[in-house]
């Protein structure tokens, strides 16, 4: 469990360090990513963490790699024939994007949302041409 071992790493090294950690921090921004892919996966709201203690560039980072993860799902969706959940994907990484723009993404974090942005962009292309092959 990974919440378990940042909480010892927390009371070994202080979450101000760990913050400052590269591969700590692109760990947490995975674990942040693979739930919310979880919970966008079994249907439900994408909502604190509340296991871990989490700031808000790792929540931002990992919800924007989400559209990527989305992106994998809307072609291996795509290619099954299941062209109403590539509908669906695509509704839910618009929302998200949407959510996203209001915030003040900079440095780092504008990188990732402007891949994201170019994820989302290739959902609306798959949803494109599912469309005009209808």
């Amino acid at each position: 469990m990974i919440w378990m071992k940042r909480v010892s790493l927390e009371n070994k090294f202080s979450l101000v360090r760990l913050a400052e950690e590269g591969s700590y921090k692109a760990a947490v921004e995975e674990y942040v990513e693979a739930k919310m892919f979880w919970l966008v996966m079994t249907g439900k709201k994408i909502d604190k963490i509340k296991e871990v203690q989490l700031d808000y560039e790792s929540y931002l980072g990992g919800i924007s790699d989400l559209i990527g993860e989305l992106v994998r799902r809307a072609i291996k969706m795509a290619t099954d024939g299941k062209f109403k959940e590539v509908k669906k994907i695509h509704q839910i990484a618009d929302d998200i994007m949407a959510e996203l723009v209001e915030f003040d993404m900079r440095s780092y974090l504008r990188t990732k949302y402007d891949q994201a942005k170019g994820h989302l962009r290739k959902i609306e292309q798959i949803n494109y041409e599912i469309n005009l092959r209808k």
